[in-house]
C-alpha cells in the first residue's frame, strides 16, 4: 500500500472517494491486508491491502482519529480522537478472518474465530453512592464469551447459537441477528436455567467448548476457550464442589417455584369457580365448600411463602421458603468449594423444602382432589391432573 507522510492529504483511490486529511495509518500486526486509517472524518478500514476502503460508523463518531493502535493480547482496535474521547472495538478477529479469506463474502455462514472468554469477579463499582456525586465510566466490554459469525444473505429472521459441552450436549441456546455481515452475540458463560429462565444456570467451568450456529438449513461450528480468573488459585476439585453445590440450590429453588406457581394457580382457578357459580341453580353448596378451601389454600400460601399482609419489618426471612432460596444468596461469593456454613445452610434448605413439598402435595390429593371430584360431578373440571411436585436429588 502507499506509504503517508502525516499531515498530507492523501486519497488511496480515487475511485471511492476517500479524500480527507490523514493522521494515521496501521497495519495489523498478523494479517497485512488489514488496514487501518485515522482521517480527519473518522474510521476507515481495508481488508484487501489498501485497494478498497470501508467508512467504519459502528460507534465511531466522524471525528478526527489521531492515533490507533491493535492491543497485543486482547486483539483490540484502540482509537484515539480529537475531542471526542477515545474508543475500543473490542476483538478485531472478524475483520482479521475477513481479511485473510476473500472467499468469507460468498459463504451463507461461518463461525469466526473467538478471542477467549476471561471470567472474572468484580467488586463494588468504585464512586459514591449519591446519585449526585456518581462517576463517569465509559462502557465496557460485556462479560463473557464474545460470538462472531458471518451471515451471507438475507432470508432467515434469526439465527440459533448452541453452545456443546465436551460431550456435545447441548447446554444454552441463544437466538442472535441474522443481518448480512458479521454478526455478534454475547454468551454469559451460564448454562440454560433449570427452570427455563434463560441465562439462570450455573456459570461453566473453565474449558473449550463449540459453539455451533443455525441458519435455516445452514450449519457452521466453532470453538471457544474459557479462561478462569487467573487471581483465584483455586483446584478444579474445589471448583466442581462448588459447582454441584450451585446447581443443587438451583434445584431446590426450581422445586420450589412449581409449589409456589401451582398453589397460586389453584387459588386462582377457585376464584373463577366461584364466580361461575354465583346464582346458578345448585351452586350453593359449591361456592361454600369452594370458599372454605380457597381460605385453606391463602392460610397455605402466607404461612409457606409471602408471610401475613403487612408493612415494614414482618420477619419474613423465616418463612420456610426463604430458607430454600437462602443458599443460592450466599454460594456465588467465591468460586472455592461450599464451607461448613454453606453445606449446612443447603441441608437446611432441602429439609425445608421437603416440608413444603409434603405440604403442598398433601393438599392437592385431598382438599383439592375432593373438591375437583364434587365439581365434576356437576359438570365441572377446571382442575388439571398433575404428578406430585418431586424433590430433584442431591448429586454426589
Amino acid at each position: 500500500y502507499k506509504t503517508v507522510d502525516m499531515g498530507q492529504t492523501w486519497n488511496p483511490l480515487n475511485s471511492n472517494g476517500i479524500d480527507g486529511f490523514v493522521h494515521v495509518i496501521r497495519e495489523d500486526q498478523i494479517e497485512p491486508n488489514l488496514l487501518f486509517l485515522g482521517t480527519e472524518f473518522g474510521l476507515r478500514v481495508s481488508l484487501d491491502g489498501g485497494d478498497s476502503w470501508i467508512k467504519w460508523s459502528h460507534g465511531v463518531p466522524p471525528a478526527p482519529v489521531r492515533d490507533l493502535r491493535v492491543h497485543p493480547r486482547d486483539q483490540d482496535l484502540v482509537l484515539g480522537t480529537h475531542g471526542r474521547g477515545a474508543y475500543v472495538i473490542d476483538d478485531i478477529r472478524p475483520l482479521r478472518e475477513a481479511a485473510a479469506d476473500s472467499s468469507l463474502a460468498s459463504e451463507a455462514l461461518r463461525v469466526l474465530p473467538m478471542a477467549p472468554a476471561q471470567k472474572y469477579a468484580t467488586a463494588e463499582a468504585v464512586g459514591y453512592r449519591s446519585v449526585g456525586h456518581a462517576m463517569m465510566f465509559g462502557e465496557m466490554r460485556p462479560y463473557g464469551a464474545l460470538i462472531d459469525y458471518w451471515v451471507g444473505a438475507e432470508g432467515v429472521r434469526r439465527a440459533s447459537i448452541d453452545i456443546l459441552d465436551v460431550d456435545e450436549t447441548s447446554m444454552r441456546t441463544l437466538s442472535g441477528s441474522a443481518d448480512p455481515g458479521v454478526n455478534r452475540i454475547v454468551w454469559n458463560l451460564r448454562r440454560g436455567g433449570a427452570d427455563g429462565r434463560e441465562g439462570q444456570g450455573s456459570e461453566v467451568l473453565a474449558g473449550t467448548y463449540t459453539v455451533r450456529v443455525t441458519l435455516g438449513d445452514a450449519v457452521s461450528t466453532g470453538q471457544i476457550t474459557v479462561v478462569e480468573d487467573v487471581r483465584e488459585d483455586i483446584p478444579l476439585a474445589r471448583r466442581i464442589a462448588k459447582l454441584q453445590a450451585v446447581e443443587r440450590a438451583q434445584s431446590m429453588t426450581t422445586a420450589l417455584s412449581e409449589a409456589q406457581q401451582r398453589l397460586e394457580r389453584a387459588i386462582r382457578t377457585v376464584e373463577t369457580v366461584q364466580e361461575s357459580l354465583t346464582g346458578r341453580e345448585g351452586g350453593e353448596n359449591l361456592r361454600e365448600e369452594g370458599a372454605e378451601l380457597q381460605e385453606s389454600l391463602e392460610r397455605m400460601r402466607a404461612r409457606l411463602f409471602t408471610g401475613p399482609p403487612c408493612q415494614g419489618i414482618c420477619g419474613r426471612s423465616r418463612l420456610p421458603s426463604n430458607v430454600v432460596r437462602r443458599p443460592l444468596q450466599t454460594l456465588g461469593g467465591s468460586p472455592d468449594a461450599p464451607t461448613a456454613n454453606e453445606r449446612l445452610m443447603l441441608a437446611q434448605a432441602e429439609q425445608a423444602l421437603q416440608g413444603i413439598i409434603y405440604e403442598v402435595n398433601t393438599v392437592f390429593d385431598e382438599e383439592v382432589s375432593a373438591y375437583s371430584r364434587r365439581l365434576q360431578e356437576a359438570g365441572y373440571s377446571p382442575f388439571p391432573e398433575a404428578d406430585p411436585i418431586t424433590i430433584p436429588l442431591e448429586q454426589r
